[in-house]
């Protein structure tokens, strides 16, 4: 009697399923380390304004919804001044600052935006706050850390 050489379908099926299962895991904790990447960019790109707004202090210039900053409208990143002269109206940057808040990343969900802020950059207790992707990252002016959770 002749034997065929081969596999049988079964087998295939069994082999397809086994390489479907392991790619899952493998793509679940790649969306994983996709988000973990985001954050850690957000916390840099966040700690990125902390010197403008060291130097917007010691100007006596305002932050994003400071004291007296008639700007109370979350910063959109790229066009809001990281920097306010509040005698010249809403988003006026200060004279000599330039910089604008950096855009944050929109992949995700939710994606990332700017989310609140307190105290003054005088009192040096100025805190502001961006969430996203069911994380927030906080910097604090006093310490000049940003810090992920």
């Amino acid at each position: 009697m002749k034997r065929n050489k081969g596999f049988t379908l079964v087998e295939l099926l069994v082999v397809i399923a086994i390489i479907g299962i392991l790619s899952s895991v493998v793509f679940a904790s790649l969306n994983s380390a996709r988000s973990k990447a985001r954050t850690a960019s957000v916390q840099s790109t966040l700690r990125s304004v902390m010197p403008e707004l060291q130097t917007c202090a010691d100007d006596a210039g305002f932050g994003w919804t400071d004291t007296n900053t008639p700007n109370s409208t979350a910063p959109t990143g790229g066009t809001t001044f990281a920097c306010h002269n509040t005698s010249a109206g809403a988003n006026a940057a200060k004279a000599g600052h330039t910089i604008t808040w950096p855009t944050l990343p929109t992949a995700g969900s939710p994606a990332w935006a700017y989310s609140r802020t307190t105290g003054t950059l005088a009192g040096n207790d100025y805190v502001y706050i961006a969430t996203g992707e069911n994380h927030t990252v906080t910097c604090r002016f006093s310490t000049g850390a940003c810090d992920a959770n």
